[in-house]
């Protein structure tokens, strides 16, 4: 039985080299692909910012391409990549600090970790604070703005997205029942790949609703879902990393960025 850390570990990682995977990214190669993710901050499954080398993410994709998920499970320490001169609660601060008050100068950042508790002026150096800060892209000059471009997927199964829609209340046994509407649409074509109605709306009804339209249509690239628990298990974690499809959530409060399948449900429910 595999540790749960050291799975969602290898699951994280997957998720890094997903798109190299499926042949889904849009740097100019490979290698350029991994120095951008390199060059990013990235959320540990236990909210730990962290960075990693090219190097390390290359050899990760290579892990997995010859030995298959199983190689992405670490069997070294399980601190790598975080900073051992800085807590985990002090990270998550000037995370904190950065994020409400992007204008804070790093010297104020260092103090407040030393005034609140995070960190001690004798055994943590102002220029470990400022060096994680600027590592971290977490400058002001270096916060680069939100990028809002529509997109368009080319080919068929290049990507799919799935929802949840409320359906109609029906009488079962004299009860009222509420039924869900679970679909997955493919973004090039807008074509409903498979849709069921259920009682509830949980990840095993949606999973099952997957793997019929994956026998129905293939496997596709990308899944583009929102942020609800039904999209967030372990269970989908693995099935995506066993079929090479790169999970992309939606950002929180951002229901513009389904509209497409949005669109099907409200075509569905005039009809």
């Amino acid at each position: 039985m595999i540790d749960k850390k050291l799975q969602d570990i290898a699951l994280f990682r997957f998720s890094l080299i997903a798109s190299v995977v499926n042949e889904t990214y849009e740097a100019s190669s490979i290698s350029q692909y991994f120095r951008e993710i390199a060059a990013k901050t990235h959320t540990l499954p236990d909210d730990t910012p962290v960075r990693y080398s090219s190097g390390a993410i290359k050899k990760w994709y290579l892990d997995y391409k010859n030995k298959g998920f199983d190689a992405l499970i670490p069997k070294t320490r399980k601190d790598l990549g975080k900073p051992r001169n800085l807590s985990l609660d002090a990270i998550k601060k000037i995370h904190e600090l950065k994020e409400h008050y992007p204008y804070i100068t790093e010297t104020l950042v260092y103090t407040k970790l030393i005034e609140e508790g995070y960190i001690k002026a004798s055994t943590t150096s102002k220029a470990t604070v400022l060096r994680y800060i600027r590592e971290n892209n977490l400058k002001r000059n270096q916060i680069a703005p939100i990028d809002r471009k529509a997109y368009e997927m080319e080919f068929a199964n290049d990507c799919w997205q799935s929802d949840t829609s409320h359906g109609p209340v029906i009488k079962v046994n004299g009860q009222k029942r509420q039924t869900y509407l679970i679909t997955f649409l493919d973004d090039a074509s807008r074509l409903i790949l498979h849709g069921e109605l259920f009682f509830n709306d949980n990840a095993v009804n949606m999973q099952s609703v997957f793997k019929k339209s994956i026998s129905k249509y293939g496997i596709p690239k990308r899944l583009f879902v929102d942020n609800g628990k039904t999209y967030k298990n372990d269970q989908l974690g693995l099935i995506r990393a066993s079929i090479g499809t790169d999970l992309i959530h939606t950002k929180a409060y951002s229901p513009e960025s389904k509209g497409k399948i949005e669109r099907s449900f409200r075509t569905i429910k005039d009809n």
